[in-house]
């Protein structure tokens, strides 16, 4: 899991050096990938912006308080949950007007091919786009303060690392410029086959037969408490790790502790009846 870099509060969100961001977009692979089943990157929460060769930098969510894309819906239809500020929409409500779009400053809200309009949610806390990033350009910080001194950072170091390499050319020193690009290409190939396997076991996921008994969510709960067993699942919307046991409701189960979103019955009914086949 990731480490935020400041102490830990509620919210949390994803921040990017962009002296080490090459602008190879596996963060939305693996966002769309973890997200839609398909590394489609029109589909990723997180949106790469390579701004000239020099400098690439992402955009996604910041969880702002009192954030201005829920004030900007003329619909209601974002709301902002009270632990980590994570931005949910109601597709009911939402007719992708886009208003919610310009309203935030950090880019964080999409427009989706199929979907209405989404954002990040941290993966239910351990953002994948971080594990991926072969330049480990992608850190979780904790607040405003410590995102900028990233890009202070960065900003200052950007004409030292243009003038290193202009020295390089102008001495033709080539054989260090092919020794990093060697280094770089590693990292990459080495992230691709990580995002190839991760692929594997979403689609082994996807065709898993589903369990074909006809039990119902309420017995299905008392077995559960009968056989003593504790169900470890992920949320259907973040992926955050949930728990279910014998101690454990309906009511208790309906809304995930992480993004606060609802997980319809269907779904749980599924999930338990896959655990306890």
């Amino acid at each position: 899991m990731a480490e935020a870099k400041e102490e830990p509060s509620g919210r949390q969100f994803v921040s990017i050096d962009f002296n080490k961001c090459i602008g190879c977009g596996f963060c939305e692979y693996i966002c769309a990938l973890e997200k839609e089943g398909f590394p489609d990157p029109l589909r990723s929460r997180i949106r790469v912006v390579r701004l000239n060769p020099w400098i690439n930098v992402a955009t996604i969510c910041r969880f702002c308080e009192k954030a201005p894309c829920v004030t900007a819906c003329p619909r209601n239809a974002l709301k902002q949950s009270e632990k980590g500020g994570i931005i949910s929409v109601d597709e009911a409500k939402c007719d992708k007007c886009a208003w919610c779009v310009p309203a935030c400053q950090y880019g964080g809200i999409v427009l989706h091919p199929v979907q209405k309009v989404v954002s990040c949610d941290l993966c239910g806390g351990e953002p994948k786009c971080i594990d991926f990033c072969p330049e480990q350009a992608l850190e979780l910080v904790t607040n405003d303060k410590a995102s900028q001194k990233m890009w202070s950072s960065a900003i200052e170091n950007l004409p030292l690392k243009i003038d290193a390499l202009s020295n390089m050319i102008k001495k033709r020193d080539w054989a260090e410029l092919f020794s990093e690009a060697e280094k770089r290409n590693l990292r990459l190939e080495e992230k691709l086959e990580a995002l190839k396997a991760r692929g594997e076991e979403v689609k082994r996921a996807q065709n898993r037969p589903k369990a074909k008994s006809a039990r119902d969510l309420n017995g299905l709960l008392q077995e559960l408490k009968e056989s003593g067993t504790i169900v470890v699942y992920s949320c259907p919307h973040c992926r955050g790790r949930l728990k279910a046991s014998g101690d454990s409701n309906i009511k208790s189960l309906k809304y995930c502790q992480y993004c606060g979103r609802e997980i319809e019955a269907k779904d749980l009914t599924e999930i338990l009846k896959t655990a306890l086949s």
